[in-house]
């Protein structure tokens, strides 16, 4: 007797569309949603006054500059927005390509803003290549990994401040609406290492 095959048959679902777009765009609407925006930027502000220069890294060029939050920057915005994690777990991986051997750590948990309402799962990651740390004299992969593993952490936690807050790559009017002189934030050069007002504190680009 030939196996019998079954099919599940499923009735069909109606999808309900939403207002057309004409519809939505109410005069009403859009003077709200203007409102919220301004409300948003004023947020925006309100988070880089409780950070420093210091606080900040220059990746880019003074030309073009992409800042990026630091690890002491994270943790000064972590109490005012009620910003707390749990256990998170660290994952050391190993490979090797043609040009050699290398290894990352991964650094994976939740975390939440009890003052935003809002939580997620985020991940912060590191590598021997990273160019910062190849950038400093005397520094090896082979005797680097505790900064790697640290990097990596910091690097979880920055990302997860800066996503739960939705301060991420401001631009220079911004922070200077915060009271804060981008000309003051460190840059890492990195061909030439680090500018001098760059301390060791600064890690790698989350």
């Amino acid at each position: 007797m030939a196996d019998e095959t079954h099919v599940d048959q499923e009735e069909p679902q109606v999808v309900e569309e939403g207002p057309t777009l004409p519809a939505l765009l109410t005069e009403n609407f859009v003077r709200e949603f203007e409102k919220g925006v301004e409300i948003y930027k004023r947020w925006l502000t309100v988070c880089y006054r409780l950070t420093r220069e210091t606080h900040w890294i220059n990746h880019g060029t003074l030309e073009k500059p992409k800042y990026s939050l630091q690890s002491p920057g994270a943790e000064a915005l972590m109490n005012p927005l009620g910003i707390d994690f749990g256990k998170y777990d660290v994952r050391l991986e190993r490979n090797e390509d043609d040009k050699g051997k290398w290894y990352a750590f991964w650094t994976e948990g939740y975390a939440e803003s009890k003052t935003l309402n809002r939580r997620g799962w985020y991940v912060g990651y590191c590598d021997s290549r990273d160019p910062f740390f190849n950038a400093r004299s005397g520094w090896k992969p082979e005797t680097g990994q505790g900064d790697i593993r640290k990097a990596s952490f910091s690097n979880w936690e920055v990302n997860f401040v800066t996503r739960l807050a939705g301060i991420r790559d401001p631009d220079p009017q911004s922070l200077q609406l915060a009271g804060l002189d981008a000309n003051k934030i460190p840059r890492i050069d990195y061909h030439g290492g680090k500018t001098p007002e760059a301390s060791a504190e600064f890690i790698s680009e989350p």
